[in-house]
């Protein structure tokens, strides 16, 4: 396995133990020719060479018996401080930097989503979601590095490893994989469920969005439009809510996000017309 997985330069679709759930979800999107913003993700085989021989201390770290919250707690501090007073390698660097070159719209205007992909996230048993760490609108610059760094951390932060310890999820072996993605200027986002989660209907499609970035959906942070659409493509329930703030990109930091209000000619409108909501559940 490479240290860099690129979707364009192999046909094959990577084990989860290699680039984690979310970057596999990935890969199977964009060879299902589904739209997908240009990604790599950095593997598991990435992590240890970063960690170089500190990964020997890590795997040493976990496989004791840590049976306290207490104990938890302290052994996550020591290792997310491990991660993160290791410096990136020129080795390691100059991979990114071909990878992104070759790959991804990697110039002074471009902006990209930083995201942990864990070996074992959302699992069939188990979900790790909101417990990993993303950044938004990030370029290439140190602040790209920090943010790698801080989700690989995240992968051994003290809520995903009492959530661990919680759920009698192994320690051993504990290894994130990451994600570099190209960031979109969305006017409209949302999240689609091809099964009805309201009411474990398959034959139903669940549809949420509202404006700005899809932070604010996937968080429940912001009020959003709900669809559900049957089998036969017809709106079968509508649910349009007033959409006071949206989530967009912070213009004058120059990275990161920030919540700002809706412009109220159409915060009461609906964010998608019935047309693309039809769509969409055509692609689903």
């Amino acid at each position: 396995m490479e240290l860099i997985y690129n979707i364009n330069k192999t046909a094959e679709i990577p084990d989860v133990s290699k680039i984690g759930g979310k970057a596999r979800n990935l890969a199977i999107l964009s060879k299902g020719q589904i739209m997908v913003p240009k990604w790599i993700a950095l593997t598991t085989e990435f992590f240890d060479e970063f960690m170089g021989i500190e990964i020997k201390k890590i795997d040493s770290i976990l496989s004791k018996p840590c049976n306290t919250d207490e104990n938890v707690i302290k052994l996550s501090k020591r290792i997310t401080e491990m991660i993160l007073e290791i410096d990136f390698s020129s080795k390691l660097k100059e991979a990114i930097e071909n990878e992104m070159c070759a790959s991804l719209s990697n110039n002074e205007n471009s902006y990209f989503s930083v995201r942990s992909s864990a070996v074992d996230e959302d699992s069939a048993d188990f979900s790790f979601a909101g417990q990993l760490e993303s950044f938004l609108y990030i370029q290439n610059n140190d602040r790209l590095y920090e943010s790698i760094k801080n989700c690989f951390a995240s992968a051994f932060s003290e809520r995903v490893m009492l959530y661990r310890q919680t759920h009698k999820i192994p320690f051993k072996g504990i290894r994130p994989a990451v994600i570099i993605q190209e960031m979109i200027f969305g006017d409209i986002s949302g999240v689609m469920f091809t099964g009805n989660p309201l009411n474990n209907d398959i034959d139903q499609t669940l549809i949420n969005s509202t404006y700005g970035i899809g932070e604010g959906i996937v968080s429940g942070e912001l009020d959003a439009d709900t669809w559900i659409v049957d089998n036969c493509d017809e709106i079968v329930e509508e649910k349009i809510v007033p959409k006071k703030e949206m989530i967009t990109f912070d213009f004058h930091a120059r990275y990161g996000t920030k919540k700002i209000n809706v412009d109220p000619k159409k915060a009461e409108k609906s964010s998608l017309k019935a047309s693309s909501v039809i769509k969409l559940k055509k692609i689903g």
